[in-house]
């Protein structure tokens, strides 16, 4: 287990995220785990990518952002 595997794994588990998925590639390292409303997200991380760099993203991917949410008019129009 790489440095930066065990950078994700210890984001995940910050975050309250159940284990992820993490496949390595040539070109990228992809995981996939839930965010905080219980969707799939799947992330790429370069390669090269610093440990810190993963757990910031994968903090960031995470968090549900109010701003995100749909305002009741916008679900009004939608459901209409």
């Amino acid at each position: 287990m790489t440095d930066l595997d065990r950078a994700i794994l210890k984001a995940c588990e910050d975050a309250g995220a159940r284990p992820p998925k993490i496949v390595h590639y040539a070109n990228c390292t992809a995981v996939k785990f839930r965010n905080g409303d219980g969707q799939p997200v799947l992330i790429t991380l370069d390669p090269g990518t610093s440990p810190e760099a993963a757990a910031h993203k994968i903090a960031q991917t995470f968090k549900v952002k109010a701003e995100n949410q749909p305002s009741e008019q916008a679900l009004r129009k939608l459901t209409e």
